[in-house]
């Protein structure tokens, strides 16, 4: 009955498709589920109890629908359609592959983790709530509300952010670096308003202006180099027009 909540815990295989429709609420607790495809029309529908699906699985989930992966194992997708939500958990979803991925879909989980995998070129388009956005390929946003909560964590493992964006965006999230990562500001004037941290080398680049309106703690192994103004600093934080950067009182390691 489409009406009617619904378990389901056996084992799914050979190359399948999950199309899920109606107002109930369907919970996948199978441990082995090869699925290739994953829609969600409507309704909720949850992979609990460690759960999860084939990685590279391309998803959709339709406006007014959610997918639920708050208890399911770490997951990796393809490509991330339509305008529902997603709620993520601790083991985290991966964006991955060659292809360029919008996402329209919005993401919560007070412990949810986004992960960009490395080599992924991906854009985030809506405003989320989630906790921790890991980023190892290229993400794309047009304001920080993109990145989750406002409370929340953004680690730069060697990948690219790139702000779409003119005027002045504001990015509330601590910051994590680990390897050479870059933001590329573009036209946006950025503010960074929470701390930064990390032992890797962060590049920054672009035509607006670099606010850092926090303390900022960079290990002796650390640098940060401004590509546009041609400056290497090593320890002594980001570089920002008329704004001083320290090199203390960091709020701790964000990725942890």
């Amino acid at each position: 009955d489409a009406d009617e909540d619904a378990d389901y815990g056996y084992r799914l295989t050979g190359n399948a498709s999950l199309l899920k429709g109606g107002q109930a609420s369907l919970s996948i607790r199978a441990q082995q589920a090869d699925l290739a495809r994953i829609q969600v029309l409507e309704g909720s529908l949850a992979f609990a109890d460690g759960a999860g699906f084939r990685d590279g699985a391309t998803v959709s989930v339709g406006r007014g629908a959610t997918l639920d992966l708050s208890a399911a194992s770490a997951t990796s997708v393809s490509a991330l359609e339509g305008e529902g939500a997603v709620t993520l958990g601790a083991g985290g979803l991966t964006l991955s592959g060659a292809d360029p991925i919008q996402v329209d879909t919005t993401f919560s989980g007070a412990d949810g983790a986004l992960i960009v995998a490395s080599g992924a070129h991906v854009r985030l388009n809506a405003d989320n709530d989630h906790a921790l956005t890991t980023v190892a390929g290229e993400l794309t946003i047009a304001d920080g509300a993109a990145l989750g909560a406002p409370d929340g964590r953004l680690h730069l493992a060697g990948g690219r952010l790139v702000i779409d964006a003119t005027g002045a965006v504001s990015l509330d999230s601590r910051i994590a670096v680990t390897g050479t990562a870059l933001i590329d500001t573009g036209a946006a004037d950025l503010a960074l308003n929470r701390a930064l941290s990390g032992a890797g080398t962060l590049l920054v680049n672009g035509g607006g202006q670099l606010a850092l309106n926090a303390d900022a703690s960079i290990d002796a192994s650390g640098r940060v180099y401004d590509v546009t103004h041609n400056d290497v600093s090593p320890n002594t934080g980001l570089w920002a027009t008329a704004v001083a950067a320290s090199n203390a009182g960091a709020e701790g390691d964000p990725s942890a």
